[in-house]
């Protein structure tokens, strides 16, 4: 469908109450629909807490745009067109519909502030991105009537507001209801143009902000600063899934402080140039990257990598090469983030992010080309740009022949299976080593295994070369079925797994946490493998009596030549007979298991050792 341009119009006609710049605030909130209005109807709910919120609709105005979605569960919004609303004292009040646009393209969202501006006049200004995010590399939205691979960029957003009626009255504060955007990058951006940044450096759920409690505060008190409501939205988000099926999911909302992203734009300039920097090897540089805190990963081999990663967390990493610097760096971090809250288990979160490329392998350069295009700062670029540049045109050898040598194992007393593994690198195979994980396969048939264990906690001394991992013999379990589950994020007190899965015949991924309260890996939620566009699903799906799911297995040519070149299988169908699908654990059945080690190199790539039978 091509996109029809949006023009400048004259006034509407306001409903009864709405005053002509009496008002506190005037809230703008720019929903995209996208296949979360279309799949799940999550819009739609956001509409209807923002109708049951107490305010005065004297003191603050809340105009809504919406588009974007193929299909509205609301009644009265139409998917064929545009349209803007009140939130009145009745209920949604349609101001007029306009023809279909796309509403990642800068016009939609320029025409749209300045009709708010126009009609809504008000002491203060707040505005609110509802959809998909993906960060300071593709940024914002996407609208499934048009190209659903195209987004609103950060240059794109940058223009859409600066030829806006908030170059000449700035926002109090910008919200972004959506994923991953809480970074340097986009609060650069947006300095000129809002005071206050909210945003989330992690996956958002679905559900989003709880619009009835953060609007009902404002309502209480219109004349809140952004950084007060910024807070009130925050704790109330944060407060919103400990009361739901959802309790456990990852949560992160900050408020920033636009003004100050400067001085952190100055100081992480001043880091990567200092001399610490520099005089590192691309091994240590690489070895460092991947133990920084990083958001929206997936470790189950599908999907594609955000590499976004906390921006103190990495001065924090780097610190033992450069500790002046770093110091300055994560102090300017913490000026900047006016207020920081997460779910409880949730560690490592500064509150702003920064874009620091290594895992998408296939796009790395591409990537940079893009990320060169948001016109965030050179000195950085340059710095990124010199380790893509090492990444992708080296090569490594030193771990060519490592399948053909075993693991040694200890046997544990009285212990059918399993023990303590051990894997000795030479010095020159171990400086190139990123991470290691330890692995157990099941014997399909001839030489071809599927994975049925995976261990990323196997440890790994560089200086060396020793690495050791301990095995039970016991296998996990997901609804009677052997599954294997896949780390992806590690706390002080808890730990993140994936399990890659069909749910009623579409590709997901079961979200586990385990913790001091639930040891046994408890199930979260089901979220689905991203669609067109490659960014992380929003949506969270409950799992409930009836519905069928098969756990998807690694297969492997075990005697190949030590390359990870595996394909996902998908197993046998079961019914989910309650509405909790529980963990369980099982000593391994009768059969043919392996175990070895999995290397991967500060280039990415992956290795098998050779195997050893458990």
């Amino acid at each position: 469908m091509e996109s029809q341009p949006v023009e400048n119009r004259p006034a509407v006609n306001q409903p009864a109450g709405q005053g002509a710049g009496s008002a506190a605030y005037t809230i703008m909130v720019y929903i995209a629909g996208a296949n979360l209005e279309s799949e799940a109807g999550l819009a739609s709910e956001d509409l209807d807490e923002m109708i049951r919120a107490r305010f005065s609709r004297q003191d603050i105005n809340v105009v809504v745009q919406t588009g974007g979605a193929k299909r509205w569960s609301a009644p009265d919004i139409s998917a064929t067109e545009l349209g803007r609303y009140v939130v009145g004292e009745s209920g949604l009040e349609k101001l007029e519909t306009l023809p279909q646009a796309n509403m990642v393209l800068p016009p939609t969202v320029t025409d749209f502030i300045n009709f708010s501006y126009r009609n809504y006049p008000a002491q203060k200004y707040g505005f609110v991105f509802w959809d998909h995010g993906a960060g300071p590399l593709l940024g914002f939205g996407v609208d499934e009537n048009f190209d659903e691979m195209d987004m609103l960029s950060l240059p794109e957003l940058r223009d859409a507001i600066s030829n806006s009626s908030i170059a000449s009255q700035p926002l109090e504060f910008i919200g972004f209801d959506s994923c991953v955007m809480a970074s340097i990058e986009i609060a650069d951006q947006l300095s000129p143009y809002a005071k206050y940044m909210i945003g989330s450096q992690e996956l958002e759920p679905g559900k989003g902000w709880d619009y009835t409690s953060w609007l009902s505060s404002l309502g209480s008190n219109p004349n809140m600063s952004g950084a007060e409501l910024g807070r009130e939205i925050a704790d109330s988000f944060i407060a919103f899934y400990e009361t739901t099926d959802l309790q456990g999911a990852p949560l992160a909302l900050s408020v920033i402080d636009t003004a100050k992203s400067r001085d952190v734009v100055s100081k992480l300039e001043t880091f990567v140039g200092a001399d610490g920097i520099s005089k590192l090897s691309f091994e240590n540089i690489a070895r460092d990257r991947v133990n920084t805190k990083e958001f929206a990963k997936s470790t189950a081999d599908s999907g594609m990598p955000m590499d976004i990663v906390d921006l103190a967390d990495m001065a924090k990493q780097f610190n033992e090469a450069n500790a002046e610097e770093s110091a300055a760096l994560q102090e300017s971090v913490k000026q900047a983030v006016l207020y920081n809250t997460t779910s409880q288990d949730l560690t490592g979160a500064s509150g702003l992010s920064v874009y620091f490329p290594y895992n998408d392998t296939n796009y790395l350069k591409d990537n940079m080309e893009v990320y060169k295009a948001t016109g965030f700062s050179p000195t950085y670029v340059a710095f990124l740009d010199n380790f893509v540049n090492t990444l992708t045109s080296r090569s490594n050898t030193s771990l060519n022949g490592v399948n053909r040598i075993q693991p040694t194992q200890a046997t544990v007393t009285g212990q059918a299976r399993g023990g303590s593994y051990e894997f000795k690198l030479s010095p020159e195979q171990a400086n190139s080593v990123g991470d290691t994980d330890f692995e157990v396969w099941e014997q399909v048939s001839g030489n071809t295994y599927r994975r049925v264990y995976h261990d990323e906690n196997a440890q790994m001394d560089n200086n060396t070369g020793e690495m050791r991992a301990v095995y039970n013999g016991a296998l996990t379990t997901i609804g009677g079925e052997t599954a294997a589950l896949y780390e992806y994020d590690r706390g002080e007190n808890y730990v993140r797994y994936q399990a890659p899965a069909t749910l009623n015949g579409k590709d997901v991924y079961l979200l586990f946490l385990s913790n001091e309260a639930n040891p046994e890996p408890r199930l979260i939620a089901a979220q689905p493998t991203p669609g067109k566009s490659g960014i992380p699903s929003r949506q969270l799906v409950q799992i409930k009596e009836g519905d069928k799911i098969a756990l998807s297995h690694y297969e492997q040519d075990i005697s190949a030549d030590g390359t990870d070149k595996g394909t996902w299988k998908s197993g046998k169908e079961f019914t989910v007979n309650t509405g909790k699908l529980a963990t369980g654990k099982t000593e391994a059945a009768s059969g043919t298991y392996i175990a070895n080690f999995s290397i991967i190199d500060v280039l990415n790539n992956k290795y098998l050792t050779g195997s050893i039978a458990v």
